[in-house]
């Protein structure tokens, strides 16, 4: 799948399709969740220090955080067997913001956008029923903070042309 994530710098791709024969699993993350201790964390998950520094971290490397919160570095950190990169605040919710609504919705009403979900920093969709002839489409989430704020992002994904 071809996913475009949130940041105010512009939309980082990721490798890959979406497959127009399968469900494909869709998140974006809107802002970034507090270190959880002692938990299993995989390439490209991010997080925040409990103390916000102007950073949150991706993760670099597959495997399972330490007991105690590290000590958060401006380039790279070390916690448990995580390696983590410093990545300066740019998402779209800020750290005393969390999301109490979402909603998706597709360019092409033929595809089925559905079991929305969302926590305090993410919003997750699943995508199926994409046609096969198209070679592109746009996906956006609307993201409603607790505030009352509405924002929503347009993502563009590809569809996989075998």
């Amino acid at each position: 799948m071809q996913i475009y994530s949130p940041t105010l710098k512009g939309p980082l791709k990721v490798s890959g399709f979406i497959d127009p024969d399968d469900t494909t699993k869709i998140t974006v993350y809107w802002g970034a969740p507090v270190l959880i201790s002692n938990s299993i964390y995989h390439i490209g998950d991010i997080c925040r220090p409990t103390i916000d520094n102007g950073y949150y971290y991706q993760c670099t490397t597959n495997g399972i955080s330490g007991m105690t919160e590290p000590t958060w570095n401006q380039e790279e950190t070390i916690a448990g067997s995580i390696v983590f990169a410093a990545v300066p605040w740019n998402l779209w919710i800020q750290p005393d913001e969390i999301i109490s609504d979402s909603v998706w919705t597709a360019s092409n009403p033929n595809i089925d956008v559905a079991t929305n979900s969302f926590d305090n920093y993410k919003s997750t969709v699943f995508v199926s029923n994409v046609p096969s002839t198209l070679t592109e489409f746009q996906l956006t989430n609307q993201v409603t903070k607790t505030n009352g704020e509405k924002i929503s992002r347009s993502f563009l994904y590809k569809v996989n042309q075998q």
